[in-house]
């Protein structure tokens, strides 16, 4: 077994080493294709952009996030502009409602789908508890410009 010297910080580590103990550096590594990144032997991917790596006439994919839950996600989004405009009688609506329903359908997809379903979850809750702010702002201050129109006094 012969000793070699690794490129980055100078070390002697064996010729049979995937990587620099002292340092980390990838010993008879590659480039990868995509961004320039060194990649070993051994990785299906590049570690620094994910970009799968070609070896042996096999391809390797990346998998998707299978956790992923883009009605939960949409359903918060929307909870959160809701909220910043619910002082906005008729937009604050528009946007808390679906924000509500949409949180909702996500909150419920998630369990049972096995997905993350803790945005629905955030989303639902800030929606109701400004749905009812909103709620509370509009007939107050209806209640104000009605009292006013019909004070005689």
């Amino acid at each position: 077994m012969g000793l070699i010297f690794c490129t980055q910080c100078g070390a002697q580590i064996s010729e049979q080493a995937q990587s620099c103990p002292k340092c980390g550096n990838l010993i008879n590594s590659q480039k990868c294709k995509e961004c320039g990144a060194d990649i070993s032997a051994n990785d299906s991917s590049c570690r620094a952009c994910g970009h799968p790596i070609i070896s042996n006439n096999t391809v390797y994919v990346k998998a998707v996030d299978p956790r992923k839950n883009g009605m939960a996600t949409a359903g918060f989004v929307l909870s959160i502009i809701g909220a910043a405009l619910c002082w906005v009688p008729v937009a604050g609506f528009l946007l808390l409602l679906p924000g509500l329903i949409l949180s909702l359908i996500g909150m419920i997809y998630g369990i049972t789908k096995k997905k993350s379903y803790v945005l629905g979850i955030i989303g639902l809750a800030i929606s109701g508890i400004f749905f009812i702010v909103a709620i509370v702002l509009v007939s107050s201050v209806g209640g104000i410009l009605g009292s006013q129109h019909h004070n005689f006094y």
